[in-house]
């Protein structure tokens, strides 16, 4: 969501960086935005049923079908059609899990929650930085945000 505006005051004092700067640190992420931006890249697959982030087989796709009908106009359809269910987290938390990914799930915003792992320090089970798509988490305190990866 973010503070309207936010992004412009900070941006003198916004540095660039590279996650590679946090090697060997521990992290957090607002994975909600990251879901949500997931769903809008995979709009169609999810409004038909489809589950995207399952691993398939090769898959085959028709020329002719590509070229019929209005693309651009159902994709932005597809797009305000979706949004991330508590499944689909559940799902994204099922496969951290089997890929041995320490994560936290907030009881109900992330901002806090990061905002508070952010004031701890790291040796006591803090995070070094935040990940995240919004500017909430400066007004929150956080010493080291990053936004809008790439």
């Amino acid at each position: 969501m973010g503070i309207d505006g936010l992004h412009g005051v900070l941006k003198p004092y916004c540095l660039p960086s590279h996650v590679r700067e946090l090697a060997g640190h521990r992290v957090g992420v607002d994975a909600w935005s990251w879901l949500h931006r997931g769903a809008v890249g995979a709009a169609r697959e999810l409004a038909t049923g489809e589950r995207p982030w399952e691993e398939r087989g090769k898959t085959i796709r028709l020329p002719a079908l590509d070229v019929q009908g209005r693309e651009q106009e159902a994709q932005g359809v597809f797009m305000q059609c979706v949004d991330v269910t508590a499944d689909m987290a559940h799902e994204v938390a099922a496969r951290l899990r089997e890929r041995g990914v320490e994560f936290v799930v907030a009881p109900y915003e992330a901002d806090p929650q990061l905002a508070y792992l952010s004031s701890i320090p790291e040796r006591e089970g803090g995070i070094a930085a935040v990940i995240t798509e919004d500017s909430d988490l400066v007004a929150y305190g956080c010493r080291r945000v990053l936004f809008k990866m790439d």
